[in-house]
């Protein structure tokens, strides 16, 4: 055995037995506290540790119980040096002592310390018979006893309050933690006491902490929740003066009931505040329903009147073209022609489209539909400038779909997508059809800003949106679900944030005996039928 460690807050007895054990050829290290071992055993592994067992900054039994725990020093011996040995119910077992020996007189504690040097030295290990020297030798055991209890007292007091309580070193360091303030940062006292408060704080309030502790002393009240492990707490730091010199004690109170019921009622009011934006944009979505329905009714049959007028200037046309006519007046009367066949298809659309009744599934011809669409936007799509690519694949079968409905789900697309190219350079609205095992595969491209991905999973999901307010009232892509997924369908959507929108839909295949919409059903009473798509 070589090293020795002996910490003791008396500056006396640390010379003495510094000295003492110089002179017997060992090397010798000094500790005030608790706290300074602690920094010592950093650097200097003992064989022996000398520890008084009242002291600040840590006191000797929670020095004792940290080197304990910490596997470099299981092999170190523990003496604790101590006016209470024999008082009633202490037990070196309750801190991890090998030995203790009683303060008395200089001689009599050479003399114990003797005994145990040379146990260690002979047999590796300290004797039971020394286990407990000088017991009998302590004056003033009255006293030392009331002192003791009332150090106790003050103990359990601290050891069953609901606050958390930390005492910190001028600098920072963890002397005292009772055992609210370890459940709350989740760890054992070995492990707490020692460390430095700042470093296990999350960075903003350990830097609020480092400017307390640098400051002049004063107290300190954080004004946010601290959070910890398992709770979030609210931390004050209050500076207390013992001869001179300042130790701080922090308490910490548990605010986490409170906080989350905070949390839950705000909540609550955020969800109460939705429930009403919804209600009214319900409403309003109710209202604008009904002006539509009114619309649509109105707009069929101005359709169909405009229809039989156009049907008979068609006739007139086509007898006139069958006379032998100068070449201007039958170039004028082709181009008569072309017009009227245009606004002819124009109308038809929009027959089509405000068309209100029973939903029927019909055998329909996709590329037709979506010509039809965009027949009927393409001039709010010239005005934005956006280019209209068409990907079909020929030879498609037909598809089983309500042809209003899938007119209505398109033209939400269609109108999402130029909306959402709106301050784009390049601004490309595609249509992509292919063949898919399910049925026919329709994809309705953009090249707008996107869809955030945390947006992606409510797309379609009632009153959702991300326009402006009174912008958009979140229901048109979910009308457009409810019409897929009604006739048999689905629908998915992609994005790519700054690249474009993709919406892929999958339109079912008709089953036998469904009834079939030719070209001819979509004729007005009276139409021309020399009138082309």
């Amino acid at each position: 055995m070589k090293n020795i460690l002996v910490v003791d807050n008396h500056p006396l007895i640390r010379r003495l037995l510094s000295a003492r054990l110089e002179k017997l050829g060992y090397t010798v290290r000094t500790a005030a506290d608790g706290l300074d071992a602690l920094e010592t055993l950093r650097e200097f592994v003992p064989e022996l540790i000398i520890v008084d067992l009242v002291m600040p900054n840590i006191d000797g039994a929670k020095l004792c119980r940290i080197v304990r725990s910490r596997p470099q020093l299981a092999g170190v011996c523990l003496v604790v040096l101590s006016a209470v040995v024999a008082e009633q119910g202490f037990e070196l077992a309750s801190c991890g002592a090998d030995a203790c020996i009683a303060k008395s007189s200089a001689d009599r504690i050479f003399a114990h310390l003797d005994m145990v040097l040379a146990d260690l030295a002979g047999h590796g290990r300290i004797l039971e018979e020394h286990r407990l020297l000088g017991g009998q030798e302590v004056f003033r055991r009255e006293i030392s006893w009331e002192l003791l209890s009332l150090q106790k007292h003050h103990e359990m007091v601290l050891q069953n309050i609901a606050d958390g309580v930390l005492e910190l070193s001028p600098n920072g360091k963890v002397i005292y933690a009772n055992p609210r303030a370890l459940l709350f940062f989740d760890c054992r006292e070995e492990e707490m006491l020692g460390r430095s408060l700042p470093e296990v704080l999350e960075q903003e309030t350990a830097e609020i902490l480092t400017r307390a502790l640098a400051g002049p002393p004063q107290t300190l009240c954080l004004a946010e929740p601290v959070y910890l492990p398992s709770r979030q707490v609210q931390m004050s730091l209050h500076p207390v003066e013992d001869d001179g010199q300042y130790t701080y004690v922090a308490l910490l109170h548990d605010v986490t009931a409170a906080r989350a019921a905070e949390l839950a009622l705000r909540r609550t009011s955020d969800h109460l505040r939705q429930s009403l934006a919804e209600l009214r944009s319900a409403q309003n979505v109710l209202v604008r329903q009904e002006k539509l329905a009114s619309i649509g009714t109105l707009a069929s049959g101005v359709a169909h009147e405009i229809l039989n007028p156009l049907n008979i200037i068609g006739t007139i046309v086509q007898v006139m073209q069958m006379e032998e006519l100068p070449e201007i007046i039958s170039e004028q009367l082709d181009e008569v022609m072309v017009q009227i066949r245009r606004a002819t298809k124009i109308t038809n659309s929009l027959r089509m489209f405000s068309h209100r009744g029973k939903a029927e599934i019909e055998e329909l011809d996709i590329h037709a539909l979506l010509d039809n669409t965009l027949e009927l936007v393409k001039h709010s799509l010239a005005d934005d400038h956006i280019e209209v690519e068409k990907k079909y694949t020929p030879g498609l079968p037909a598809i089983a779909a309500d042809p209003d409905q899938l007119a209505q789900v398109l033209l939400n697309l269609i109108n999402n997508a130029r909306d959402a190219m709106r301050g784009r350079p390049t601004r490309r609205l595609s249509l992509t059809t292919r063949r898919v095992e399910q049925g026919v595969g329709l994809t309705v491209s953009d090249t707008g800003w996107g869809i955030a991905p945390e947006h992606l999973h409510k797309i379609f999901d009632p009153f959702f949106t991300t326009k402006d307010p009174g912008s958009g009232t979140g229901m048109g892509l979910a009308v457009v679900y409810s019409i897929v997924e009604g006739m048999g369908g689905m629908i998915e959507v992609a994005s790519r944030p700054g690249r474009g929108t993709d919406f892929f839909m999958v339109l079912p295949l008709p089953e036998q005996g469904v009834k079939t919409r030719g070209r001819e059903d979509e004729r007005g009473q009276g139409e021309n039928p020399d009138r082309r798509r």
